[in-house]
């Protein structure tokens, strides 16, 4: 409990965490200009998408980039302000400081989600309201809604795990953010691959092209090499952290 008061003592003055919720406002407000635009721009008898795909589009587009800057938020408190050393001074162990640091992030992570599931709740009310007969709407179960969430919640767990120890280890904070930014964008030219659900940074990918799932999907192959994957990276980094030394970084 104390490496947790001491890490969020160190965080809640940052900007950068309030990405939030201010992207998920962002992405629904964007996402309904979108649609209203097609809808009075568009012959009358044309198709218009349901709101959800103009949603998923930006929320998956840049998604883990917010993540990843919420991510370096949090970390750049040692590096920028030059506190590793206070921190590994603090009579605790360096493993405690690590998973402390880990708890922080996934509570950030978690809050990330669920505003942007409450905001999508929220605008496919709006959707609904606006248009009883459902016609921008191609889902409404809220069980959906759920299990999208929570998987796209396991993923951005995943990719702290393997970037927070790169933000540590790495001496330029650039370098660090780009680095994670290229494997995250390497994903989109690997979606044909056979072997794609085996790369780390693809499973919000995966989560976006199985959306109408129900429960069930929690339990495929995906999801579970994305939770052994998790796994490993946390093991991972845990024994980096209290066996080597992070960079000293600058601001």
């Amino acid at each position: 409990m104390k490496t947790i008061r001491y890490e969020l003592l160190k965080v809640k003055r940052l900007r950068g965490l309030h990405l939030v919720y201010i992207f998920p406002i962002l992405t629904s407000g964007i996402a309904l200009f979108e649609m209203f635009k097609r809808i009075y721009a568009s012959p009358l008898h044309e198709v218009i998408p349901p709101f959800s795909s103009f949603y998923f589009q930006f929320y998956m587009m840049f998604s883990p980039v917010i993540i990843a800057l919420i991510l370096f938020s949090i970390v750049q408190v040692e590096n920028k302000n030059h506190m590793w050393e206070s921190s590994l001074l603090l009579p605790i162990s360096k493993g405690e400081i690590y998973i402390g640091k880990v708890f922080i992030s996934v509570i950030f992570i978690f809050a990330y989600c669920l505003f942007s599931y409450l905001t999508y709740v929220g605008n496919i009310l709006v959707c609904m309201a606006l248009y009883p007969n459902d016609m921008l709407l191609n889902q409404h179960d809220n069980m959906l809604f759920v299990v999208f969430f929570f998987r796209m919640f396991l993923a951005f767990i995943l990719y702290a795990l393997l970037i927070i120890p790169v933000f540590i280890y790495i001496e330029s904070a650039i370098t660090a953010l780009g680095i994670f930014m290229f494997f995250i964008f390497l994903s989109l030219f690997l979606t044909q691959k056979s072997w794609f659900m085996y790369y780390p940074f693809s499973y919000h990918l995966t989560v976006f092209s199985s959306f109408n799932s129900d429960f069930e999907v929690l339990k495929d192959k995906a999801t579970w090499v994305t939770t052994i994957y998790a796994f490993f990276a946390f093991v991972i980094g845990t024994f980096l952290f209290k066996n080597v030394r992070p960079a000293n970084k600058g601001a």
